[in-house]
């Protein structure tokens, strides 16, 4: 069943035909009954003799036609431990040619084979629990997996990196250990050009107040140690002459915020041992009221520290006088309430809250998450096809716009019609209190953004601030359609090789455009805005912050200086940076 000639054989052969044979015997005579099952076998021999011949087309991957189709080999190969070269014994192994996928395991010295693999490409992969595929995050891991079957295919090699494991032991002032402190960890990610702060794995502590973190890849993390929850204690019982907790979060190796924490740096397959000691400290009261809401309802309590990382603080809610409190260290805090409103829509509220004594009477009046209505204005200096409206009676949507939160606690949110709004308009919906950079593209190939602005908020150079319970006027957005094209040459880039053009318009440089690169020496980039670029080519953007100028700045000496003119076209030849990924 795994082959992938056999459709092509059996489309043609006799045995397709016998039920329809059988058939006609009964309604036909013996002569021609005779000719006709002479007739169908020689058909039969010539389909399979030249498949060509009825249309079908039988060349695997990588051949052509003249050669010899249906030809199949052995693969032979060891699974590899990437960093000690020892073999991987019971790796589950697949090969995928075609659409077809076969698996097998390797054995106790990490060989396995294949037979019967046609020839042409194929690629193979393999995975085991406490392991991770090489460049498996990498934006494009596929790059190095195919390799060519036929006659002189030699043993290949399949190399898995072992995972990295943090693990230690959480430990108060006397010795003491810590049981279920919780443990975070942290990590600095680069995501379309900009840095953000991921907590990306996390566990506890033991009654020993041991922790091991396991199944973490190469990189560089933070790792913070959240002791409260231990406690366990309600803040309403807890006794005034005994409050005392821990930090609300402690950094390696004792630093209250990321900022001013020391970075684990783990290689493949390395063991790090971290060790805490944490120090009691006053815990204080925080309490207040939290009115609109609706009756019986349970708000949401969110903590925030400086670091924009969230919270492990208890809070209890009294639902019959909407009263509310809370043990917390002291620091600053960005206190957010949530709740849902009679058709599930978000209620929202926050202060930044001060602690160093006690925080009595605070209030959160919740009132809607808001929505930003978008108007967008055309400037047509071309003859253009009228605007058409789509099946379910909307106008079609002309850009694009997202909102990126500057803080990873918060969430992002997208422009989009609702259909159950009559007339419907494009907003974006549901945006929670907090800076944003908002992304606009126009969806037309033949139109770019001029500008776009949220009252004196220009988008293209500025972030957006959210404030909390505060409506903000429409975004405006200008569309133009006298767009440049820009083509770029690559002359060193191999054939196979992979890579990104960045086009870094200097008028709204936080707003680049990201072009994918394979293979070839010249790409046309058409849909720019007339002015002044900066072009690079990168092997790898997956660490680079192109939206930081800071960053950029050290790839300068490589980057072309490029002005594009209103309907204009220009070429740059750009050297391609290495990033050493």
């Amino acid at each position: 069943e795994s082959d992938p000639l056999r459709p092509h054989f059996n489309s043609c052969t006799t045995r397709k035909f016998s039920i329809p044979l059988i058939r006609m015997r009964r309604k036909i005579g013996f002569s021609f009954r005779s000719f006709t099952w002479v007739a169908i076998t020689l058909l039969g021999v010539i389909c399979l003799l030249t498949p060509a011949a009825f249309g079908q087309s039988i060349t695997p991957l990588g051949r052509t036609s003249q050669e010899h189709p249906g030809q199949k080999y052995k693969l032979e190969g060891t699974v590899i431990n990437s960093v000690t070269g020892e073999p991987i014994p019971r790796a589950l192994v697949r090969i995928q040619w075609y659409a077809t996928t076969n698996s097998v395991l390797s054995g106790g010295d990490g060989r396995f084979h294949f037979d019967a693999v046609p020839e042409g490409q194929a690629v193979v992969s393999a995975q085991k629990p406490g392991f991770f595929v090489k460049n498996a995050g990498k934006t494009h891991p596929w790059q190095a997996d195919a390799i060519t079957v036929g006659p002189q295919t030699p043993s290949i090699t399949v190399a898995l990196v072992p995972e990295s494991v943090i693990y230690g032991h959480v430990e108060d002032a006397n010795g003491e250990p810590v049981e279920n402190a919780q443990v975070r960890i942290v990590q600095v990610r680069i995501e379309e050009g900009r840095k953000k702060w991921n907590q990306v794995a996390g566990g506890q502590t033991d009654e020993e107040g041991d922790f091991r973190i396991a199944d973490l890849s190469q990189g560089t993390y933070y790792v913070g140690v959240d002791a409260n929850w231990s406690l366990r204690r309600n803040p309403a019982e807890q006794s005034k002459k005994n409050r005392e907790g821990y930090p609300a979060v402690v950094y390696y190796p004792t630093s209250p915020d990321l900022w001013s924490a020391q970075p684990v740096n783990l290689a493949p397959g390395q063991r790090m041992q971290l060790q805490f000691a944490l120090k009691q400290e006053p815990l204080f009261r925080v309490s207040g009221k939290v009115t609109g809401m609706l009756p019986g309802t349970f708000p949401n309590f969110q903590f925030v520290d400086g670091s924009n990382q969230m919270l492990n603080l208890p809070t209890q809610f009294e639902r019959q006088d909407g009263t509310f409190r809370s043990l917390v260290p002291s620091g600053t805090y960005l206190l957010r309430v949530t709740a849902p409103d009679n058709k599930r829509n978000e209620l929202v509220a926050e202060q930044t809250i001060v602690v160093a004594s006690d925080v009595t009477d605070v209030h959160f009046s919740l009132a809607p998450v808001i929505s930003v209505p978008v108007l967008v204005r055309t400037e047509i200096t071309k003859p253009t096809p009228e605007v058409n409206v789509d099946a379910a009676g909307g106008y079609q949507q002309e850009v694009n716009i997202q909102f990126v939160p500057s803080n990873p606690s918060n969430r992002g949110a997208w422009a989009n019609f609702d259909p159950q709004e009559v007339p419907s308009a494009l907003k974006v919906r549901s945006v929670l209190p907090g800076k944003y950079w908002v992304e606009v593209m126009a969806v037309r190939g033949d139109r770019y953004v001029q500008s776009a602005r949220c009252g004196t908020v220009d988008l293209l150079r500025e972030e957006l601030v959210v404030p909390p319970g505060v409506q903000l006027p429409p975004i405006e957005v200008v569309l133009r359609d006298d767009t440049a094209e820009l083509t770029s040459k690559l002359p060193n880039i191999g054939g196979d090789s992979f890579g990104h053009l960045l086009i870094v318009p200097q008028f709204a440089p936080m707003h680049p455009r990201v072009v994918p690169v394979y293979g070839q020496n010249e790409y046309q980039s058409p849909g720019l805005a007339p002015g002044d670029y900066k072009v690079f080519a990168f092997d790898s953007l997956d660490q680079v912050e192109y939206t930081s100028a800071e960053t950029l700045s050290r790839y300068e000496s490589h980057a072309a200086t490029v002005s594009l003119s209103a309907n204009g076209k220009a070429s740059v030849t750009l050297e391609l940076i290495r990033t050493g990924e």
